[in-house]
C-alpha cells in the first residue's frame, strides 16, 4: 500500500516544449514544498532538475485557492533518445513509471495530430482523445477552444487536464 501524498495535485506532471536536447516537466499543486525531477537513460544514474515556482493567486485563478505550478526544465538532453523520470515532491515520488518517460525529437519520422474545440469535456472530444493516442504522434498539437465558456483555471482543469489528459496519457506540447 502506497503512504498517501503530502501534497494535492491539481495537474498531475505533462510535458511540454519537447525537443532534441531539452524537455520542460510541468505540475501544479495546492501545497508550496521542496521538488525535484529526477531523470535517467537507464534508470539507474539520475540527474536531478530543480522546478521554478510560479505562485497563482485566487485573485488571478478565480480558484478558492493559491495554486503552485512548477516548472523544470530539462537541458543537455541526447536527441533521439528515451529518458525516464520520477518528480518527487518533499521527498515522495508523485509518478508512476508507466507514465514517466518520453523520447527527444530526432530524426526519425515525424508524426503530428492538429486538434481543437475541445472545451466542452464531452464524451465525444474523450473518444477521440483516446484514438489519437493509438496514432503515436511526435508532436499533438492544440490550435484552441480548450475550454468553453469563460476559459478559467476551473474549466481548463475540468475539460483539458483531467478529461483528456489524464484519461489518454497525451502529453502537453
Amino acid at each position: 500500500m502506497c503512504p498517501a501524498l503530502a501534497v494535492t495535485l491539481i495537474h498531475r506532471p505533462y510535458l511540454q516544449n519537447m525537443r532534441t536536447d531539452r524537455v520542460t516537466i510541468m505540475w501544479s499543486t495546492r501545497e508550496s514544498m521542496p521538488g525535484t525531477v529526477e531523470y535517467s537513460t537507464d534508470r539507474s544514474t539520475y540527474r536531478t532538475a530543480i522546478p521554478r515556482i510560479r505562485i497563482l493567486t485566487p485573485s488571478q485563478t478565480h480558484l478558492s485557492y493559491t495554486l503552485y505550478q512548477y516548472q523544470a526544465d530539462l537541458t543537455g538532453l541526447s536527441p533521439d533518445t528515451q529518458y525516464f523520470y520520477e518528480v518527487v515532491m518533499d521527498g515522495q515520488k508523485i509518478t508512476t513509471d508507466e507514465e514517466s518517460q518520453f523520447r527527444t525529437a530526432g530524426a526519425v519520422p515525424f508524426r503530428f495530430l492538429v486538434f481543437g474545440d475541445s472545451g466542452a469535456g464531452t464524451t465525444a472530444e474523450r473518444s477521440l482523445a483516446v484514438l489519437m493516442t493509438a496514432e503515436q504522434a511526435s508532436l499533438v498539437l492544440h490550435v484552441g477552444d480548450i475550454a468553453y465558456e469563460d476559459g478559467t483555471f476551473a474549466q481548463f482543469t475540468d475539460n483539458y487536464f483531467e478529461s483528456l489528459l489524464s484519461k489518454t496519457g497525451l502529453t502537453s506540447d
